[in-house]
């Protein structure tokens, strides 16, 4: 590999990592997209762990309010959660905004086997449908940061962002997953239309 020779940051040699993969064996995680994230599948002999690292109510953006259907500048309920495998490696990253209704049970977001959904029915609400949109992209330097890569890391990442409505079409809620495209394989099922 040849140094960089710009010494104005983040393509400072100095503060470069570099990483050398194993390609010849990488193991994708094959993810079922019928759950609202990734499945908690790792390889054999290693456990993922997940870890809360934003929970917080703030205002809505245009682009936030526009997916939630309500008001710029309303309250909402930003979660972001990150997830590693034992050996340090990040391989998700899920931010998820939900209506202001949402705070009520928001602390419980913390407790192990809770998720969004089964908070949402415990609130009465019943999620029943999810778009999804799907698109490949080279990290951000945001991005690098959240995943723990060096700074001139262009890894590919899967964006995906769902939304979520209830059985009359009110949105609950909108989450925006990164996932490191290097470990994941995304499999999607859902019905055909019949012709009756």
């Amino acid at each position: 590999m040849l140094p960089i020779k710009e010494h104005a940051w983040p393509k400072n040699a100095s503060l470069n990592e570099y990483r050398v993969a194993d390609v010849t064996s990488a193991h994708k995680i094959l993810t079922k997209r019928e759950d609202p994230l990734p499945a908690n599948r790792a390889p054999e002999g290693q456990a993922d762990e997940k870890e809360t690292l934003l929970l917080k109510i703030q205002y809505a953006d245009a682009e936030v309010a526009a997916l939630l259907a309500m008001a710029e500048g309303e309250k909402v309920l930003f979660y972001r959660e990150r997830k590693r495998r034992t050996d340090q490696t990040v391989v998700w990253v899920s931010d998820t905004y939900l209506p202001f209704w949402f705070a009520e049970v928001a602390p419980e977001l913390e407790q192990v086997g809770r998720d969004v959904y089964h908070l949402m029915r415990q609130l009465g609400k019943h999620p029943t449908r999810c778009t999804e949109t799907v698109e490949v992209i080279h990290a951000s330097s945001s991005e690098r940061m959240l995943f723990e890569l060096s700074p001139d890391d262009p890894a590919p990442l899967f964006k995906l962002q769902r939304q979520t409505c209830d059985e009359q079409e009110q949105l609950l809620a909108v989450q925006f997953l990164t996932v490191k495209a290097d470990t994941y394989r995304l499999q999607y099922s859902f019905e055909l239309a019949t012709e009756d």
